[in-house]
């Protein structure tokens, strides 16, 4: 079993759809706290590493997990870190 971690920006509009249809499960309450996502223009505005780090999990070419962290790169720390788990089937990730 061999998971690798790919940027998002090559997954957006796949991933955009599996997120969108995350948004209905209870469990994921706490990754859309701040209202609904939208991958294809989240990922195609912050394809550089400069403040927004967005990587998906990706077993036999099926997407399974999403990651998307906030530098603060001045100061130095992560600002804000979410994870979705978007397969449960793997849910030991």
């Amino acid at each position: 079993m061999i998971f690798t971690l790919e940027p998002a920006a090559a997954f957006a509009q796949p991933l955009n759809h599996l997120i969108m249809k995350a948004t209905f499960d209870p469990a994921n309450e706490w990754f859309f706290y701040d209202g609904a996502f939208n991958a294809s223009s989240c990922l195609e505005t912050t394809v550089n590493s400069w403040l927004h780090e967005n990587f998906v999990s990706v077993y036999n070419k099926e997407i399974v997990g999403y990651f998307e962290g906030i530098w603060n790169r001045p100061l130095d720390i992560i600002a804000g870190f979410r994870t979705i788990n978007l397969n449960k089937k793997y849910s030991h990730m």
